[in-house]
């Protein structure tokens, strides 16, 4: 089984929020998610997070493994 895990900070000194910033309509966090969703070897998909925003939305992305 492989598993893929994605930190995702909220902080950052140098540019604040970014990984919740959007470009191209998605937020700069949810693009790891989708390659790792659309990846026929990941099996699981593990996101741990500072930020109350990173884990709503992650959750809407499911997992093929079912674990968050």
């Amino acid at each position: 089984m492989i598993c893929a895990l994605m930190m995702g900070r909220k902080g950052s000194a140098g540019f604040p929020k970014k990984n919740l910033k959007k470009i191209l309509g998605r937020r700069i966090f949810e693009y790891p998610l989708l390659a790792c969703k659309k990846s026929k070897n990941v099996d699981k998909i593990f996101v741990t997070t500072d930020c109350p925003i990173i884990k709503k939305v992650s959750k809407k992305y499911g997992n093929k493994g079912g674990s968050w």
